[in-house]
């Protein structure tokens, strides 16, 4: 599945429905998003933040909808 923002055409619109994250401590980070629903307007993402050796440091989440 391609991102909801690389899906727009011209004239059409992109916008945060929700977007949350949980930091654990300061660190250099590496992140890995994975689309896990993409409909017509609204999609849901999960990312996962890690620090050096694959330690988890975040757990974003978010709803993104074009218009």
């Amino acid at each position: 599945m391609s991102g909801p923002s690389t899906l727009l055409t011209e004239g059409e619109s992109f916008a945060s429905v929700e977007l949350s994250a949980r930091f654990l401590r300061p660190v250099r980070l590496t992140a890995v998003a994975t689309m896990t629903h993409a409909g017509r307007t609204l999609s849901h993402l999960d990312c996962e933040i890690t620090r050096a050796g694959g330690k988890p440091v975040a757990a974003p989440r978010g709803d993104s909808g074009r218009g």
